[in-house]
């Protein structure tokens, strides 16, 4: 819940500090970036308002919902495994899920063949279903309701990465 509600904030506050660390290096391509991105938002926001749709409306019923969904869709998608082939998930997420999220929910296909388009991912994946069973170590879920019932109020456990000691981590 903690994830969908207030993960969006963390990230605007990750981006606006990215923001202002590229100011204090003097890091111009850094900076022009943000400048052309600060302009094209000013210039969207205006036509908007002159269109008689709120900015803030937008920020709040849109962008912030829509990042929310990224946090759905990111969540989990990963884990530590000595084996590099066992870290990505399949979820195999019903057809409205697979088609907002572009199939990216089969996640071990796609990093494995990262060329493949998204409408192409399903059709692999479940021709080789069981060999990513098996390649993933089980590292499969049957669909985000799955990871809403078991997480809802509970968070993932993470675990520091077999291949890092303990003290790397605290550096």
């Amino acid at each position: 819940m903690g994830r969908l509600l207030l993960g969006p904030l963390l990230d605007v506050a990750a981006t606006f500090g990215g923001m202002w660390q590229a100011l204090r290096r003097g890091d111009r391509p850094a900076i022009a970036m943000w400048l052309l991105h600060g302009t094209l938002l000013a210039l969207l926001f205006f036509w908007m308002a002159r269109q008689g749709f709120s900015p803030l409306w937008y920020l709040l019923a849109v962008s912030y919902p829509a990042l929310a969904l990224t946090k759905v869709r990111s969540f989990y998608e990963h884990r530590a495994a000595d084996d590099p082939l066992a870290r990505s998930v399949n979820n195999e997420a019903a057809w409205p899920w697979r088609m907002l999220f572009l199939n990216l929910n089969y996640h071990s296909v796609h990093h494995d063949l990262p060329g493949v388009p998204w409408y192409g991912l399903r059709r692999l994946y479940l021709r080789d279903r069981e060999h990513y069973y098996q390649r993933n170590h089980g590292f499969r879920v049957a669909g985000y309701r799955v990871w809403l019932r078991q997480f809802w109020v509970r968070p993932v456990g993470v675990n520091v990465h077999p291949g890092r000691s303990a003290e790397k981590t605290h550096e």
